[in-house]
């Protein structure tokens, strides 16, 4: 079990933080986990998108609600019936806004819900699907369960190939980055933010490893437990693309001189392309 849990109150100083941890709260109503989602929205993201909802619904994710910006991508629930749900969405840099409609439809419902990108991918490491791992570490207590974000870069490719991203890109950075992006439990969210919800007060938002913080980055964040894989970059074709295509969350316009710090190839990983083939 996880050990944390099993203990009555922990508090780390490290320089001027004061870090709590989740164990040392009182628990909150939030029984166990009877339905897990995953919200995104999607831009020009067709060749894609089928390979993410796949992943995700062999992480154990009961159902997909996609914002489709792009109004192209009608035809997705019926490759995945009865699991996907696409949102028509056309407002220009309103992530956040599709995220709140989500929110506001569902915010009474008995729901987790992840709020990532479809260049997202959660990989799992001691845990055999994704309800397994919020059960263990939210320990009843809701709020939010935030996973920081690995980066995978182009592994040398320039151009856009017909393979899966998980398998067309397996090295990654040697380290975590501290972007984090959350399971939120629905009925606690006030709002929900690109990376982190706003939560109603007394809850909280935690990592793995039980630690209670706030915002969207996590320094102390690992990835012995879970992570979200990030193929920011794909391959350099596909990385001019994005940049024209610009942002889901402001019209901020992209550049191409973001590529350099996305393509990390330190390390070669194929965990999530092994999870998506193999048995189960």
């Amino acid at each position: 079990m996880w050990r944390l849990i099993n203990k009555c109150f922990f508090a780390l100083l490290l320089r001027k933080n004061t870090f709590i941890w989740l164990s040392s709260l009182n628990k909150r109503q939030a029984s166990a986990v009877s339905r897990v989602e995953v919200v995104c929205i999607a831009k020009s993201e067709d060749p894609y998108i089928e390979e993410w909802v796949a992943y995700n619904l062999k992480l154990g994710f009961d159902h997909v609600t996609v914002y489709d910006n792009g109004l192209t991508l009608g035809w997705l629930p019926s490759r995945f019936p009865g699991y996907v749900t696409v949102v028509p969405w056309a407002s220009a840099a309103s992530q956040v806004n599709a995220y709140n409609d989500f929110l506001a439809r569902h915010g009474d419902v008995d729901l987790w819900a992840a709020f990532i990108d479809v260049d997202e991918f959660i990989v799992l490491k001691r845990h055999p699907d994704i309800r397994s791992l919020i059960n263990e570490c939210s320990a009843g207590h809701g709020g939010a369960l935030a996973i920081n974000w690995v980066y995978y870069g182009s592994s040398g490719h320039l151009e856009q190939t017909s393979e899966p991203v998980t398998q067309r890109f397996t090295r990654r950075g040697v380290g975590i980055d501290p972007h984090v992006k959350c399971i939120v439990y629905i009925p606690h969210a006030a709002s929900i933010g690109i990376h982190c919800p706003a939560l109603k007060a007394g809850y909280v938002q935690y990592d793995c490893d039980g630690r209670v913080f706030s915002g969207p980055f996590n320094k102390a964040g690992n990835q012995d437990i879970a992570r979200i894989n990030h193929y920011f970059t794909k391959s350099l074709a596909e990385f001019r693309e994005k940049v024209l295509r610009g942002r889901a969350d402001t019209h901020t316009p992209r550049s191409l001189s973001e590529f350099a710090g996305g393509d990390q190839n330190d390390v070669k990983d194929t965990s999530a392309i092994d999870f998506l083939i193999g048995p189960g």
